[in-house]
């Protein structure tokens, strides 16, 4: 759920970069947090690290 708050507290941020990248909310690393890092999230929601 942190990584989700995370998220959510990034949203529609612009200006994202290196080195953290909106603190890893930008995860498609476009400089946005947009519904496109929200996708992304969701279809690895639950995956395992093994």
């Amino acid at each position: 759920m942190a990584d989700l708050a995370i998220l959510i507290s990034h949203w529609q941020q612009t200006g994202c970069g290196e080195p953290d990248f909106c603190a890893g909310a930008d995860l498609t690393r476009n400089g946005v947090v947009d519904i496109n890092d929200l996708s992304l999230f969701i279809d690895n929601w639950l995956k395992s690290a093994d």
